[in-house]
């Protein structure tokens, strides 16, 4: 970490804490309207956990971490006639063809190969990721906008390229874009707290993210 990230940091509470000040201010009158207002102290809360150290160490060591992610493979049988696109169970191959026609030596049973990403941990990174991803580009540019007021927000962002690295991994990285998450209920305590006991730094500290966040939201 450089020395002028580091000063970034130092000087980043206090930057954060002005300008909750400075964006509040403007609700407090008899017209405010109070549902927009607590909206609106969501938004500035979902800034602060961005650029929270251990977020912004999360994203910077993305790059290197997601090489490492996990999948199930799952072989499933199919019989062919004819053609082979797999590898031959020679052992149900000739089983088969004792069953249905000995002579027939166009018939072969393959394992065909499926790779299932929507395992557990997977789950629980690309929610941590899609919560940073939304973060980084529907509230931050909010901050930014404060840049000439808040300079070390500017350094901080620009210097960690925190937009550049989570929109190439959320939306670019082949194995992210095939993890669903059409069922975001599967994603319970007991999910995140089965992926916290990970091995994997990349599952481990995604979970430790998505817990805080939960509970800073509640």
């Amino acid at each position: 970490m450089s020395a002028d990230i580091g000063g970034s940091f130092d000087n980043i509470g206090g930057d954060m804490s002005d300008l909750v000040q400075h964006e509040m201010s403007g609700f407090f009158s008899p017209w405010f309207d109070l549902e927009l207002y607590y909206d609106y102290l969501d938004v500035l809360i979902r800034i602060q956990f961005i650029l929270r150290k251990d977020v912004l160490n999360f994203i910077e060591m993305l790059p290197n971490w997601i090489r490492n992610i996990k999948t199930i493979v799952n072989k499933n049988p199919e019989l062919t006639q004819g053609r082979i696109s797999g590898k031959i169970d020679w052992h149900m191959t000739i089983k088969t063809r004792m069953a249905e026609n000995p002579l027939d030596k166009t018939l072969f049973v393959i394992d065909r190969i499926e790779r299932n990403y929507n395992i557990p941990e997977n789950l629980v990174l690309k929610e941590t990721l899609s919560i940073l991803y939304s973060i980084i580009f529907d509230d931050l540019p909010m901050a930014i906008e404060h840049t000439n007021k808040y300079p070390s927000l500017r350094r901080l962002v620009s210097q960690r390229h925190l937009r550049e690295t989570i929109r190439d991994i959320y939306l670019k990285n082949i194995y992210i874009r095939r993890i669903s998450l059409k069922d975001r209920a599967k994603i319970n305590d007991r999910i995140i707290n089965y992926t916290l006991r990970s091995r994997s730094p990349l599952y481990r500290e995604a979970a430790k993210l998505l817990d805080s966040y939960r509970k800073l939201s509640n």
